[in-house]
């Protein structure tokens, strides 16, 4: 994510002592303003609620490559406030966004903190013990739905939402079956193999085609001698019984 930095914040940057605060939004429902800080925060006429909840932010990964990159904020579940928040609204796919900013010796925020994370919550988990409650809500990247496959299904469901009367996919389901595209027939010995045998079958069915053909030829031309005779068979060179 490119990002411009004001001169002052480009200052304070290049000091020794730097005093960071994060900004969270979550949009959820109307929308809600959070920060790390020990106090309130405005800024960009939002007032950000400092909060005991709040319990961390992890670390934003970036990279060059095309990737769903993600980052998690972790509230506490000891307050019901953020877990009521989630399961009485709905929270998939809403944005939320973290700017990161400084705060001056004087406790006062400098001017125009950048924006750290934006994205849409795709997850919210609670992970509770006998001892501590944990909210865990996961943001990734605008990159999330790259791999999404939109448009109509095969199902009943779908159909009906535009032809609500229609039957026609009602047995869809009973008839989908794996179809391996690109498999190989054979291998190259199997291959080898196969064509000898196809080649010995035609070699002994053109052997007994020519017997059969000079044995009607014999025949043929022996229909006035009235005994039996032993001839030779010219292709098995064995006496043939007329």
């Amino acid at each position: 994510m490119t990002r411009s930095l004001s001169g002052t914040l480009t200052t304070e940057l290049a000091t020794n002592k730097l005093n960071p605060v994060n900004l969270i939004y979550i949009g959820v429902s109307t929308g809600s303003y959070y920060t790390d800080h020990y106090k309130d925060i405005t800024f960009n006429g939002n007032t950000y609620l400092a909060s005991s909840l709040l319990l961390g932010v992890s670390d934003a990964s970036e990279s060059s490559e095309v990737a769903v990159n993600d980052l998690v904020l972790k509230f506490s579940g000891a307050d019901q406030t953020i877990i009521s928040l989630f399961l009485n609204n709905d929270y998939m796919d809403k944005s939320a966004h973290i700017y990161r900013g400084f705060l001056n010796d004087s406790q006062a925020l400098i001017s125009d903190p950048f924006l750290l994370f934006e994205g849409r919550i795709e997850n919210f988990n609670i992970d509770e013990t006998d001892t501590s409650s944990e909210v865990s809500i996961s943001i990734a990247s605008h990159w999330a739905d790259f791999d999404k496959v939109a448009g109509r299904k095969t199902n009943t469901n779908s159909q009906k939402l535009y032809f609500s009367t229609d039957k026609g996919f009602d047995y869809a389901s009973q008839s989908v079956r794996e179809i391996k595209w690109g498999r190989a027939w054979m291998t190259s010995t199997e291959l080898f193999r196969f064509i000898d045998i196809l080649k010995n079958i035609i070699n002994t069915l053109m052997q007994k085609s020519l017997i059969t053909y000079f044995h009607h030829l014999i025949l043929d031309n022996i229909n006035s001698i009235e005994t039996k005779e032993k001839l030779l068979d010219i292709q098995t060179g064995h006496y043939l019984t007329i």
